[in-house]
């Protein structure tokens, strides 16, 4: 329980802004979900998971501003979230613990 309290706080909820786009993921420690959350955007959202070694387990376009991804299937690992918002891309790591 310790050492998950300890990476709780060495993981807080990921956010970056590009030219008034913006975008948060959270947790950054997951169990079952991730919710991510973009704000001022205009068009589709590219969504797309992939593992460590750089492999695409996941891709999907997303119109709405809020939404959850559904991790429970997922083997414990880490994993990264790119997520592309009209012509940018931000790519945001976050860790699939065992469930």
């Amino acid at each position: 329980m310790k050492t998950i309290a300890l990476i709780l706080l060495l993981f807080p909820v990921i956010t970056f802004s590009q030219e008034g786009n913006s975008v948060k993921i959270a947790p950054a420690l997951v169990k079952d979900q991730i919710n991510v959350s973009i704000a001022d955007r205009n068009d589709k959202v590219s969504v797309k998971i992939y593992t460590q070694d750089g492999e695409e387990v996941w891709s999907e376009y997303r119109e709405e501003s809020e939404f959850n991804l559904n991790l429970k299937l997922y083997p414990a690992g880490v994993y990264f979230v790119k997520i592309g918002v009209s012509d940018k891309e931000e790519t945001l790591k976050f860790i699939k613990r065992y469930s």
